[in-house]
């Protein structure tokens, strides 16, 4: 989740401006500064009070809801985008060739059993909700972004259906 945030966080940015002001917007993200300090706390082994861990476990657990609500926010401001073309492609991207490609892989990097039905229904699960925000805050394409997310939301109930099916989870 890390990496896919952090190259998308760049792309986005690119999109608008030059390669290092894109990569000074990328750390401009608090994210990184969060992982960096995960990531030492963790090799040096040092224990988290509760003091420091209820609320950040409260903060985690609110993520999702919140995300949701922005995307809901985003979606009733935003018109569906007229692309209809690219929009399709992007979610057949998504959808379909990400679970196709994770089918394929999956046995050549020696996944079996339950992760690789994890890998591959991963792999066709809608656009995420970070996206919109990504678009938002880095003045992308919010509209086809959050289009995209929309209709690949839609039509994950079939996908997915197809995929767990698949899998035999």
């Amino acid at each position: 989740n890390f990496a896919g945030n952090t190259l998308a966080a760049f792309f986005a940015s690119r999109g608008n401006g030059n390669t290092r002001q894109a990569l000074g917007n990328v750390f401009r993200l608090p994210g990184i500064y969060a992982f960096i300090l995960a990531l030492i706390l963790r090799i040096y082994q040092v224990p988290m009070p509760a003091i420091i861990m209820n609320p950040v476990s409260l903060i985690g657990r609110a993520a999702v809801p919140v995300m949701l609500m922005m995307l809901g926010l985003q979606l009733s401001q935003t018109p569906v985008s007229k692309r209809y073309k690219e929009i399709g492609v992007g979610v057949f991207l998504r959808l379909v060739v990400s679970a196709v490609l994770a089918i394929i892989l999956a046995p050549l990097m020696g996944l079996a059993g339950l992760a690789r039905q994890v890998a591959i229904v991963q792999s066709g699960t809608p656009a995420a909700v970070t996206s919109a925000l990504m678009a938002i805050e880095f003045d992308a394409d919010a509209e086809y972004v959050t289009s995209a997310i929309f209709f690949s939301t839609l039509f994950s109930g079939v996908t997915l259906t197809i995929l767990i099916y698949f899998v035999g989870a």
